[in-house]
């Protein structure tokens, strides 16, 4: 008895070179995408190595608006980051001036990284295709992945900074008292 569960442990292990050859041989395929995903990963997630996005959009969902559909509750707790695809919406803040979403722009990450309720509403004012991270398996992923986690918060990052020049040229521009109804803020 005892020298047939030996028998099978040496088997056991003489597979463990078959295993590791065929996990090097499936990482080493090229990643295909979507065509939402390509654009995507094109738009926003370009310093991310394929295979990393790849891990990133296993949390990732995928939804429609139609017109009037609210994609962002102000006051709500900060539990997603979006990102519109397709289509256009509108975001509206405290004075409820509304401001143009921008295809690929990021939304909720000033509220989710600080962990704030989100500031403003986001509308569909046509049909729209969004994508949207949950934070919680978003942390669990990064976590998990120090490299993805460094690239993510260099992308938020990135982003923060985006929108304050953004707000930069909007100050700029109503000193000027020109409109700023299609400048992005959010």
């Amino acid at each position: 008895m005892v020298s047939h569960r030996l028998e099978l442990c040496f088997h056991g292990y003489k597979l463990v070179p078959y295993y590791r050859i065929t996990v090097l041989i499936l990482e080493k395929r090229p990643v295909k995408l979507t065509a939402d995903e390509q654009f995507l990963y094109e738009k926003n997630f370009n310093i991310l190595e394929p295979r990393e996005f790849v891990k990133l959009m296993t949390i990732a969902q995928w939804k429609n608006g139609n017109p009037g559909d609210k994609i962002i509750e102000k006051g709500k707790e900060a539990t997603e980051i979006y990102i519109i695809t397709e289509g256009k919406a509108r975001a509206s803040g405290e004075k409820e001036n509304w401001f143009l979403i921008a295809t690929g722009e990021l939304l909720g990450t000033t509220a989710a990284l600080l962990g704030q309720p989100y500031f403003f509403d986001a509308e569909c004012i046509e049909k729209v295709k969004y994508v949207y991270f949950p934070l919680g398996p978003m942390r669990k992923l990064m976590d998990k992945n120090s490299s993805l986690r460094q690239k993510v918060l260099e992308l938020e990052n990135c982003d923060l900074a985006t929108h304050l020049r953004e707000i930069e040229c909007l100050i700029l521009q109503n000193k000027e008292g020109s409109s700023s109804s299609d400048i992005s803020l959010f």
